[in-house]
């Protein structure tokens, strides 16, 4: 899949990059949502834990997928409470920067599917975790 073309040395490389430069700041590294496209959110970093993405959920490259059934929202954590509607035919975009480079993020299995963290591309103010089986490349 294209998401998941990232080749296992270079996800190391950055992985392992990652962890050295938040070892040496004696802090967490907190990935921030991309700041370049028409579907970004503004170029802050994200505004709170809820909507950060851990750096072991990252995922391939950044993608935009689109919602492929009715009655889907955009949740405040994987399988939390409902924030948003978003439509079937919406476009959902997982875009998230760590040391130079963008990622999906994608969270392990929780409440039985994996979740995607990202924003509705026709409402960037719209942000938190739609199920990865509620979206199509």
């Amino acid at each position: 899949m294209k998401r998941f073309r990232m080749t296992a040395a270079m996800m190391l490389l950055v992985l392992g990059a990652a962890a050295g430069t938040a070892s040496a700041a004696g802090a967490g590294t907190t990935p921030t949502a991309r700041t370049a496209g028409a579907g970004a959110p503004p170029a802050l970093p994200v505004p709170d834990d809820t909507f950060s993405c851990p750096l072991n959920w990252l995922s391939g490259d950044a993608f935009t997928d689109e919602v492929n059934a009715d009655n889907i929202h955009i949740r405040n954590n994987p399988d939390g409470s409902w924030l948003y509607s978003i439509p079937k035919g919406h476009e959902f975009e997982s875009s998230w920067s760590a040391d130079g480079f963008q990622f999906g993020c994608i969270s392990p299995v929780t409440g039985g599917q994996k979740w995607v963290l990202g924003w509705d591309v026709s409402n960037n103010n719209h942000v938190g975790w739609v199920g990865l089986n509620y979206l199509s490349p």
